[in-house]
C-alpha cells in the first residue's frame, strides 16, 4: 500500500522539479562517488573507482561507457540521475534497497549533474551523449551484458521488481 502512495507522490511531485532549489554540488572534479547501503541514502563513504561495488554512483556529468560499468553474472541498472529531480531522489532509495536485497542485480547511478550546476543538467556531456530527454531514465542489461530496457519499459519492470520485495510493506 504505502509503494501505490509513494507513486502518487512521485507522480503529484514530479513537476516540482522546476521550482524547488537544486543542493549545492557534491563534490567537484570527483567522477566516481559510493557509498555503504548502511548508512542513509546519499551518505558518501568514500571515493572509489571500485567496479566491484554492487552500488555505485558514476559520472557527474561528464561521458561514461556503460559497458565498462556492467557487472559480470549481474542485472544492471542504470539510474539517470539528478538531485534537482523529485521523481529521482523519491525513486532512487526503493531502487538501493531493492538492489542491496536481491544479489542477482547491481546499480550503476549516473549523476547527469556537472558539479557546478544547479537544478536538472540535461546539457550535460552525459545527458547529450545518451541524449536524454526526461531523468529519471532507466537501462537495464541482463546478467549477460545485452541491453533488455530502456526508457518506460525498463521504469516499468523496475517498478514490478520493486513491489516483488520482501522487505515491502503492505
Amino acid at each position: 500500500m504505502r509503494i501505490r502512495y509513494l507513486i502518487i507522490a512521485i507522480i503529484a511531485f514530479g513537476c516540482l522539479a522546476y521550482f524547488l532549489p537544486a543542493p549545492a554540488p557534491v563534490s567537484s572534479g570527483i567522477l566516481i562517488k559510493d557509498w555503504s547501503l548502511a548508512k542513509p541514502f546519499g551518505d558518501a563513504t568514500k571515493l572509489t573507482d571500485d567496479k566491484t561495488k554492487r552500488i555505485v554512483e558514476i559520472s557527474f556529468g561528464e561521458p561514461v561507457s556503460l559497458d565498462d560499468w556492467l557487472f559480470p553474472g549481474k542485472v544492471t541498472i542504470f539510474d539517470f540521475f539528478s538531485k534537482g529531480c523529485s521523481p529521482c531522489r523519491l525513486m532512487r532509495p526503493l531502487i538501493e534497497q531493492r538492489t542491496s536485497e536481491f544479489e542477482g542485480a547491481a546499480l550503476r547511478i549516473i549523476n547527469i549533474n556537472r558539479p557546478d550546476v544547479r537544478g536538472i543538467d540535461m546539457e550535460s556531456p552525459v545527458a547529450l551523449q545518451y541524449k536524454l530527454q526526461a531523468v529519471p531514465h532507466y537501462i537495464v542489461f541482463d546478467a549477460a551484458g545485452k541491453k533488455c530496457a530502456e526508457g518506460q519499459p525498463a521504469h516499468d519492470a523496475i517498478m514490478a521488481w520493486i513491489q516483488e520485495s520482501p522487505s515491502r510493506e503492505e
